[in-house]
């Protein structure tokens, strides 16, 4: 997906992985979601912004189809 915060999601994800089995409701979801927003660098944000022009490009040269991203 060329959306980057589609790829915040998944670092998102990647931090939670292994609270997983702990978090049982809202609250606890919540709280790792928080401290794993945390954690992730503003330099990654910068990057995913940063590589847009990349991505749009690589979707036209591939006229639509799959990419790298």
């Amino acid at each position: 997906d060329l959306n980057p915060i589609e790829h915040i999601w998944h670092c998102l994800e990647s931090l939670i992985e292994e609270r997983r089995a702990y978090i049982n409701n809202t609250e606890d979801l919540k709280a790792a979601l928080q401290e794993a927003w945390g954690a992730i660098s503003v330099d990654l944000a910068d990057r995913l912004v940063a590589s847009m022009r990349d991505r749009c490009l690589a979707v036209i040269k591939a006229k639509g189809g799959p990419t790298k991203y």
